[in-house]
């Protein structure tokens, strides 16, 4: 396996170790201890070794606690285990070990309130070979691996890390948003066969889930994921382009229709989406033509700090399938388009606004 990363970053501490021209070409130890060890990239300087964790298969539930931290060294000698295969330059998420997830995040909040628009390039390989047999035979022979990664803007924690398998490493993150991309048909949770790429939220007041009851989007019009290098880019405008409501790839569920209908709506007061009304596109491969355009408001959706959520990568492997999963480039820019203003509703007990109880409602 491949225990070894090259990093670059931006600068964003200018008194740290990290900053300047040295941060870029940082060797990355990420060594693996035992089949079920979670990642993550930490803006530490050393590394800060702890417990391993056993990763439930399609766990429903975060998993809280500490992780291995993925840090630099400043030379071969000081790593703490030898590579043993160079693989850069990349980051891995998972290895071809089964039952894990992980995770990484930029060191610091992002802008997404007013809007971003990110590009990465991932390479997923080394598919788990599966075979069917009878009278003791091997029939047919399959390489085909799980479960896949995602992009994810959450406000949990710099660590988060949620549920490996089908739950792909970001099941169980609280005030999160995730845009999987998923190699893995697993029919409990109600998904497109095999290859798909979909967007999956619960807003703030619920954990996040990979079950398809919960996703705003999906298709599985792209290309096979689990097969050579592939360029994703997630676009997200604040404000409702009409035009995008006529595109071939714009779709929209029950689940964005909770984010119209919730909170104080059914007493006459405001839902989530309430505010206004912005846009979610999903691009793979074609970088002018989106696969997926949804309608979100993501400042009514999530609990933002400052507008800021932590941005970020997770992957998982499933109980019997695995692949190798890396994250080659990473571009991310916030767009910084103000919001269109749209006063919340007032409650003021006259015609539509009337209030259906009064100790719940929304008032002035």
């Amino acid at each position: 396996g491949c225990n070894q990363s090259i990093a670059c970053c931006d600068s964003y501490n200018s008194t740290g170790p990290m900053a300047g021209p040295a941060s870029c070409g940082l060797s990355m130890s990420c060594s693996v201890v035992g089949s079920v060890d979670p990642y993550y990239v930490s803006d530490h300087f050393d590394a800060e070794p702890a417990s391993t964790r056993d990763v439930p298969y399609s766990s429903p539930d975060s998993l809280p606690g500490a992780a291995k931290h993925v840090a630099p060294f400043p030379s071969v000698a000081t790593r703490p285990v030898k590579p043993s295969v160079r693989c850069g330059p990349a980051l891995r998420l998972t290895s071809t070990a089964p039952r894990s997830s992980g995770s990484v995040w930029y060191p610091r909040r992002q802008n997404v309130r007013e809007g971003f628009d990110t590009t990465f390039k991932f390479r997923i390989a080394e598919g788990s070979l599966r075979c069917n047999s009878m009278d003791d035979e091997y029939t047919h022979c399959r390489a085909r691996g799980g479960d896949g990664l995602a992009f994810v803007i959450q406000g949990q924690s710099p660590r988060a890390l949620g549920a490996g398998g089908a739950g792909l490493g970001y099941t169980g993150i609280k005030n999160s948003i995730a845009v999987e991309f998923d190699t893995f048909f697993n029919a409990e949770l109600l998904e497109p066969y095999e290859n798909h790429v979909a967007v999956h939220t619960r807003g703030y007041r619920h954990p996040n889930s990979a079950n398809h009851s919960f996703a705003l989007a999906d298709t599985v019009e792209v290309g096979d994921l689990g097969r050579d290098v592939h360029t994703a880019r997630v676009r997200y405008r604040p404000n409702l382009q009409l035009d995008t409501l006529f595109s071939e790839t714009f779709q929209t569920t029950g689940q964005a229709s909770h984010f119209l209908e919730n909170a104080d709506f059914a007493n006459g007061g405001m839902a989530d989406w309430g505010t206004g009304m912005g846009q979610l596109e999903i691009f793979v491969d074609h970088m002018t033509n989106p696969v997926i355009s949804t309608p979100l408001n993501l400042d009514g959706l999530l609990d933002l700090h400052h507008g800021r959520a932590w941005v970020g990568f997770t992957g998982s492997t499933g109980y019997g399938t695995y692949q190798t999963t890396d994250l080659l480039t990473w571009h991310f820019r916030a767009l910084r388009e103000d919001p269109l203003y749209h006063p919340p509703v007032v409650v003021n007990g006259v015609g539509a606004f009337a209030c259906a109880d009064e100790e719940l409602c929304v008032h002035p």
